[in-house]
């Protein structure tokens, strides 16, 4: 149910550069260590960030919907974006919903 971009991903860069205003504001040195890839630098979008261009998101990793890195999570996900969180590093960042989508799979 993860979506991990790394850094070198256009989608990573591109999400990261979306949020950008939102993540200077909770750490304007931590956000400059993201932008230089330092490693262990990490920030969390803020929820109402992230509500509101959960559309632009959508439209990010629809393009990559064939990547190795989309192609499983986001069929389970694409429909729940507002229902996720995302974790910005300074080498990868993570989409993930905050509770598994279980009732998408059906019991025998």
């Amino acid at each position: 149910f993860v979506i991990r971009l790394d850094g070198e991903d256009s989608a990573y860069a591109g999400i990261r550069d979306l949020f950008a205003d939102e993540l200077e504001k909770q750490g304007v040195g931590t956000f400059a260590d993201i932008r230089k890839g330092e490693y262990g630098a990490r920030l969390p979008v803020p929820y109402w960030a992230w509500l509101d261009r959960a559309g632009e998101v959508a439209d990010i990793l629809s393009g990559r919907r064939d990547a190795k890195e989309v192609r499983f999570a986001w069929p389970l996900i694409r429909d729940m974006l507002d229902k996720c969180q995302c974790v910005v590093s300074g080498g990868a960042l993570e989409i993930a919903p905050y509770l598994p989508p279980l009732h998408l799979f059906k019991s025998y």
